[in-house]
């Protein structure tokens, strides 16, 4: 399985607004049926097959022409890895206890506390495998 990062850009529409382009090609992506595909502000991520990815980021692309847009910019990047499975989740756990970039923020009470943690869908520390925060203030 790979991971991509897409994000596709319509130029030209007479407006800075894009979000009506955005759930256009984020529609194409709720149909497919041989992808997973997470929106972000800055773009989406795709899991699957790289032939149904490229598939899936064709017809987005595509989408935004049949909108009425006469220019589209379309970057993708992939990570395809064969040695073992691959998911964006599984990427960010393996990152995450070896990662020196943690920020903390001064609390009312004058703790630090990390941040970071609801960006990967975690409620509590203890659900990080390995995540040490004394490692990280």
């Amino acid at each position: 399985m790979a991971i991509a990062g897409v994000s596709v850009i319509p130029i030209g529409t007479g407006s800075p607004s894009v979000s009506q382009y955005v759930a256009r090609a984020i529609s194409v992506l709720q149909r497919e049926k041989d992808v997973k595909y997470e929106l972000t502000a800055m773009g989406t991520i795709i899991e699957g097959d790289v032939d149904a990815i490229l598939g899936a980021v064709k017809r987005m692309h595509q989408a935004i022409f049949n909108e009425g847009v006469r220019r589209v910019v379309t970057t993708v990047k992939i990570d395809d890895r064969r040695d073992k499975p691959l998911t964006s989740r599984g990427k960010i756990v393996s990152v995450s206890p070896k990662a020196t970039f943690w920020r903390s923020s001064e609390t009312s009470l004058g703790k630090r506390q990390p941040e970071g943690l609801g960006l990967l869908g975690l409620d509590r520390e203890e659900e990080l495998p390995g995540y040490n925060p004394l490692s990280i203030m």
